[in-house]
């Protein structure tokens, strides 16, 4: 039985809910084909070339609509477009356009973003409030009005929308930007509870799953955030985000408990990845500092500066470390030269050995000239005392 409109539409809709959008938009197409104009296509077809980070076609496929000119809904995804692609006015144009038709929550709300990113916060509040009046289960809404008290440093008004988001819709993401706040205002045991109770209702939300590891962190449950990490972990499947996020809080949990050995582990675990963030190299060297591994620490350093990919910040630190590593050590040197009495004698006869057995790590030509310069004291030393004797 050849399929429908109807039929093309509901397969985009089940394939976009599990985000398969490039699926969802081959059905749409294909739904265009058997229905050019078709206003409900189109609108979805622009936006989850959106989604897909393609604005210019999903800005054509809503153009080629307009003789919608007059329709809210098309007034709105092509606001929407605008709005990606920062052509604030005209955003804002249409959404007032649309709005003197019909007046709904989403233009309200969609209006206040454009507010925003105009500077107009005031006004972007107001918006906000109208949208709630019409429609108070929507959490976008909410988000927004939350993330405009942020920027305001009014962070437990943030809380108070947050909370009535949360009593309205429940979701996930509200759970999980609640808890957020929460940890902001130093709320450790509430957001504690929100975690439990949103795992409770959502136990796949990789937000949350996160949100509990961290909060086990942040009250210095290291041991905990790690059985919880691994529970999770073994019980199914990670998506691949949601594992790189775990690995990076089992490092810190490790490196807080001083189990450096098996955070290397884990170091060496992500840096398997071709794409791995250069950053964990950092990460490395600074853990075989602290198990005085020096030799170790500056090699990894060293063949990070050698990299031509190597991201300047991130070269930047590499040179902040090396020189730390050798000031630490020029101190260890110092303080073997003059509380160990036979450390001056073993550092003369073979002075690379005799560093490298007291684990410090210095470079060559410094130690040749420091060899030099205690013969030559020793020698000056010598001839004094000699012309001293009578």
């Amino acid at each position: 039985m050849e399929e429908t409109v109807e039929d093309l539409l509901e397969k985009s809709k089940t394939e976009e809910k599990h985000k398969n959008y490039n699926q969802a938009i081959i059905h749409l197409e294909k739904a265009r084909m058997l229905d050019e104009y078709n206003k409900d296509v189109n609108i979805a077809l622009s936006r989850l070339y959106m989604i897909v980070g393609k604005p210019i076609q999903g800005l054509e496929i809503i153009l080629h609509l307009n003789h919608y000119d007059k329709d809210p809904d098309y007034l709105l995804q092509l606001s929407n477009i605008y709005l990606t692609m920062q052509r604030f006015q005209e955003a804002e144009n249409l959404l007032l356009q649309a709005l003197d038709i019909q007046k709904t929550a989403p233009l309200y709300n969609n209006l206040a973003v454009v507010m925003m990113r105009l500077n107009k916060g005031e006004q972007a509040v107001l918006y906000l409030y109208e949208s709630l009046q019409l429609n108070d289960t929507n959490p976008n809404t909410y988000f927004n009005l939350a993330t405009y008290y942020e920027t305001q440093k009014d962070i437990s008004k943030s809380e108070q929308v947050l909370k009535k988001a949360r009593s309205k819709c429940e979701t996930a993401e509200i759970d999980d930007r609640l808890i957020r706040v929460l940890l902001h205002l130093h709320k450790p045991d509430e957001a504690s509870q929100i975690v439990q109770e949103g795992l409770s209702r959502f136990p796949d939300a990789t937000a949350l799953v996160v949100a509990k590891a961290r909060i086990l962190l942040d009250q210095g449950h290291h041991e905990d955030a790690l059985l919880w990490i691994a529970d999770v972990s073994t019980k199914k499947i990670l998506p691949r985000q949601l594992e790189q996020t775990l690995l990076d809080l089992k490092l810190e949990a490790l490196s807080r408990l001083a189990r450096f050995d098996q955070a290397l582990g884990v170091i060496d675990h992500l840096l398997q990845n071709p794409k791995a963030n250069p950053l964990y190299l950092l990460k490395k060297a600074n853990l075989l500092v602290f198990k005085g591994d020096y030799k170790g620490a500056i090699q990894i350093l060293s063949d990070s500066l050698k990299r031509s990919d190597f991201p300047p910040n991130l070269r930047q630190d590499a040179v902040l470390m090396l020189r730390d590593i050798e000031i630490v050590n020029w101190q260890k040197f110092v303080e073997f030269l003059y509380m160990d009495p036979n450390f001056q004698n073993d550092f003369l006869e073979n002075p690379f050995q005799a560093v490298e057995r007291r684990g410090i790590i210095l470079p060559l030509n410094n130690i040749q000239r420091i060899v030099d310069d205690i013969k030559k004291q020793r020698g000056a030393g010598y001839v004094t005392s000699q012309q001293g004797v009578s």
